[in-house]
């Protein structure tokens, strides 16, 4: 029974799009989300991921609360090979700081805002990141969190230096498209 159940998470997605690829994975308020679409969501995702200088082995942080692009989020970082930190929405902005140190993250996937938009969760990360607010997207320069390269952002504001969701989506689409993106580029299989 063991060696049925040795599969990445990646592989694990995959074998169940392959039986159910029309049923619906994600249903909340008006979205649904087929197998098949969410895996080719979170094929473009880990894609978009690659192209803007991710790599296996580095850490990925989601703070954001719970939706179907966390979910994306989440399967794009393992498809790559990439350790998922997910860090707390009910931290406060010196908290999500020591998680975000401590863990070495070179990707971090946030939301601009948490619990019915009362926490302005972009000024905390300004406050944290204050180059995040000049520098170019891939190529911040923390002081305070050197490792720290990409910040990806879901909601209507995105900061100067970081990428919007959407954006990481389109690279990778656009990325499969022209190099024929196949399994075997990505971390599926162990």
């Amino acid at each position: 029974w063991y060696e049925r159940t040795n599969k990445t998470w990646g592989a694990v997605l995959l074998d169940t799009v392959e039986k159910y690829p029309d049923n619906e994975l994600i249903v909340h308020g008006n979205k649904r989300i087929s197998y098949a679409e969410f895996y080719r969501l979170v094929q473009s995702f880990a894609a978009g991921l690659l192209q803007i200088g991710a790599q296996r082995g580095e850490h990925t942080a989601i703070w954001m609360t719970n939706c179907a692009e966390w979910m994306v989020a989440q399967f794009g970082a393992y498809q790559i090979g990439s350790p998922l930190v997910p860090i707390n929405t009910r931290f406060v902005r010196d908290e999500a700081g020591y998680a975000l140190s401590q863990s070495g993250a070179t990707t971090l996937v946030l939301r601009d805002r948490f619990l019915g938009q009362k926490i302005d969760v972009l000024r905390w990360l300004e406050e944290l990141i204050p180059e995040i607010t000049s520098a170019e997207p891939g190529k911040i320069a923390s002081k305070r969190f050197p490792r720290l390269k990409r910040v990806i952002c879901l909601g209507e504001r995105v900061p100067r230096g970081a990428y919007s969701f959407g954006e990481i989506l389109d690279v990778g689409k656009a990325w499969e498209n022209s190099a024929a993106l196949s399994r075997a580029s990505l971390a599926v299989n162990p």
